[in-house]
């Protein structure tokens, strides 16, 4: 499976990785489709784009089914699709398994249709403040649901000056592999230009 979620908790640079991946992806020149629920291109590009091989597709809070990305990628050469947050556009429901059940459903077919058009896949997860299972408010692996923990990648996002605004580590963000723990510390800078 050749998904890969990038979760956190609001504000933690869920978006600001996607962008920064877009803008590293430059160089190959592979084409990329971005799926955004919240923001717009000039968003995306107050967040540092600057890659001219990306379609940015805004849907400002409306529904992303499996049928409008299939749509767009008849339309488009993508190598890359980006959803940015995914569990934004599924969840509908005020209750957790309902919730896991419809993003289940979105997810499998999902990566049906990954597999017959070959694509890379990114997928921003917002984890909801209740969701957090730890007193350090790092995610964890049990802070996505369990299709996603067969991805091929679960890095979660956090920032400690988000919880602590008397720290000293500031603009970084830690780049956590959700499956081994493994922790990256990278300097991201949040301010929008």
């Amino acid at each position: 499976m050749n998904i890969q979620v990038v979760c956190g908790k609001a504000d933690h640079g869920k978006t600001k990785f996607m962008v920064d991946l877009m803008n590293e992806q430059r160089e190959s020149g592979k084409q990329i489709l971005f799926f955004s629920y919240d923001h717009s291109i000039q968003d995306l590009i107050s967040y540092g784009l600057n890659n001219p091989n990306v379609q940015v597709v805004s849907l400002f809070f409306s529904d992303l089914t499996i049928r409008k990305i299939k749509k767009y990628l008849d339309l488009l050469f993508v190598d890359i699709l980006i959803i940015d947050t995914l569990n934004s556009f599924v969840e509908k429901e005020k209750d957790y398994d309902k919730n896991e059940r419809y993003y289940e459903q979105f997810y499998w077919e999902l990566n049906a249709l990954v597999k017959s058009y070959e694509l890379e896949v990114y997928i921003g997860k917002r984890i909801p403040s209740y969701a957090v299972n730890n007193k350090h408010q790092r995610p964890t692996l049990r802070d996505v649901y369990n299709c996603e923990q067969k991805g091929t990648e679960v890095i979660g996002l956090y920032r400690e000056d988000v919880w602590n605004v008397s720290t000293k580590q500031t603009n970084t963000v830690e780049i956590i592999n959700l499956k081994t723990g493994e922790i990256i510390e990278k300097p991201f800078s949040f301010h929008r230009k």
